[in-house]
């Protein structure tokens, strides 16, 4: 994935700072255990309505969520959550080969109410590097 190429467009659609913090997420991730005689599946899932492929950025205060293609590249804006309303609560790796960073998303008064997921399955350090930043905001 070409993360200078998307950023430069990012920053020219004024969604990310000169940071360049970049990320690829997915909005959900499907884990099974298999059992011998059954499988468990385990789903671990952002909001149906988020995109399927999100692109994830910083600027200033905010997390810019963006349609991602399939590879990577910029759709169009999607949302922004405010870096305040995101509490780090862990980082699990699962099937050896998926990140999943959750945050416990907050609500206008100020109450912890449901979790948000950054899922990463490739270009981890840039995940990394975003979640990083976020967890900085706080301190």
């Amino acid at each position: 994935m070409n993360y200078t190429k998307i950023g430069k467009e990012l920053l020219k659609e004024n969604y990310v700072d000169d940071r360049m913090l970049i990320c690829h997420s997915y909005r959900s991730y499907t884990t099974s255990k298999d059992y011998g005689v059954y499988a468990k599946f385990t789903k671990i899932s952002n909001k149906a309505l988020m995109p399927s492929f999100m692109l994830l950025s910083i600027k200033d205060d905010k997390l810019i969520i963006s349609y991602a293609k399939a590879f990577g590249g910029f759709k169009k804006y999607y949302a922004s959550i405010k870096l305040s309303r995101l509490k780090f609560i862990e980082k699990i790796v699962v099937d050896k080969i998926v990140d999943i960073n959750v945050f416990s998303l907050c609500n206008d008064n100020g109450e912890f109410e449901e979790d948000f997921y950054i899922i990463s399955m490739r270009d981890k350090k840039e995940a990394d590097k975003l979640v990083q930043a976020i967890i900085d905001y706080h301190r």
